[in-house]
């Protein structure tokens, strides 16, 4: 007759692979969930910056609309100052239909962002 294992078969013995085995479970899920949220806090900062950043662009681009209706534009570049950052726009007059704008945006974490735009003369 085959011997068999006493720590299969005594109860006694037999916890501890249980207890290692849901302590690691234990450890793998939480160490995963705690990765979860930093992943998800950095995707909410980046999401929330670009937020920013479109408002800033839309705002900077409504500024300087204004300004070409009032025909009192400055030299380029011009550069506008608003609460979430700074909007600086270059821009060449290349005949009476187009605009050519260039945006520099920045926000006031420092994210800098380079866009080109264009821009007909006569903006509603």
């Amino acid at each position: 007759m085959k011997k068999r294992f006493e720590f299969i078969t005594d109860r006694n013995g037999f916890i501890l692979p249980y207890v290692l085995f849901t302590t690691a479970l234990v450890i793998i899920i939480v160490t995963a969930s705690i990765q979860l949220y930093k992943n998800e806090l950095q995707i909410t900062e980046r999401q929330t910056e670009q937020l920013k950043i479109e408002t800033l662009f839309q705002m900077g681009r409504a500024q300087f609309i204004e300004s070409l209706q009032d025909h009192n534009l400055p030299e380029s570049p011009v550069t506008y100052h608003f609460p979430y950052g700074d909007v600086a726009i270059q821009y060449k007059i290349l005949d009476t239909n187009e605009h050519h704008l260039y945006f520099t945006i920045t926000t006031n974490r420092q994210s800098v962002i380079s866009l080109p735009h264009q821009l007909a003369a006569d903006p509603e």
